[in-house]
């Protein structure tokens, strides 16, 4: 098989998997890869990970991880934790953005050229105890109104926490629209925040995630409301346009 699954403890109430993936890919197949086969490319984000990481697959050259630009994981998950060998990362030539892994190397990385072809290692994470869902409301309403709405007849406007709840959403609604429509975050004194304000309904690190595609901009200071695309990039613009919107229902049991 070209594919070895490996189970591993994940948070709280959720089940996490490793998926390494003997296929040679550069790192962009490679990520489009984990995220629509699993959850995202691998992020290691201290050293117990990364020893556990080691411990699985030490017997591995080179294979790709989710660290673009030796500072941004792929699944937007915040960490200054960092194993690079000595002397990297270097950029060497002013093309060496993505990083790569050797276990048989005591877990150090180094950035290679992202078009380079390497296996890579995916993760998969499943709630194990949720009643989360997302609903897509095709009228059209301003962003105050679609959450009224959605906090009248679900929970609220769609709070999305990371990549795999992005892909479910996504996932969803397909078909049901091929335009915008507006999500949960909203802009309050130049900080984002989600409509849904329940400090129960989240974990550590669960209210930071965003899928911004070249913005926020805030033109004119008058876009404070956040909708998203059909392929799910976020873009900031005025609340009082009408757009249809996704409310979200339930949470963490």
């Amino acid at each position: 098989s070209s594919k070895l699954y490996l189970n591993v403890s994940g948070r709280q109430n959720a089940s996490a998997s490793y998926v390494f993936v003997y296929q040679d890919k550069n790192w962009t197949e490679a990520q489009r890869y984990c995220r629509e086969h699993h959850t995202d490319l691998v992020s290691i984000r201290n050293e117990t990970e990364n020893f556990k990481l080691q411990s699985l697959f030490s017997y591995y050259n080179f294979f790709w991880i989710g660290l673009y630009r030796t500072r941004s994981w792929s699944d937007q998950s915040n960490s200054s934790f960092s194993n690079w060998r000595i002397g990297q990362p270097d950029n060497a030539g002013n093309s060496e953005y993505c990083t790569a892994v050797s276990f048989s190397d005591s877990g150090s990385w180094t950035d290679e050229n992202c078009n380079t072809a390497l296996p890579f290692i995916c993760y998969s994470v499943v709630s194990l105890i949720s009643s989360r869902q997302y609903h897509f409301l095709s009228e059209n309403m301003t962003w105050t109104e679609a959450q009224r709405y959605c906090r009248q007849n679900y929970t609220d406007l769609a709070t999305i926490e990371n990549m795999e709840e992005m892909n479910r959403l996504i996932n969803t609604v397909n078909g049901s629209y091929n335009g915008s429509a507006w999500i949960g975050l909203y802009d309050d004194v130049n900080s984002s925040r989600w409509s849904l304000e329940d400090n129960d309904f989240y974990q550590e690190g669960e209210r930071d995630f965003r899928n911004w595609y070249h913005e926020p901009d805030n033109s004119g200071g008058k876009q404070l409301c956040v909708y998203m695309d059909y392929a799910g990039n976020w873009f900031d613009i005025s609340c009082d346009n009408t757009l249809p919107f996704i409310c979200y229902d339930g949470k963490d049991i």
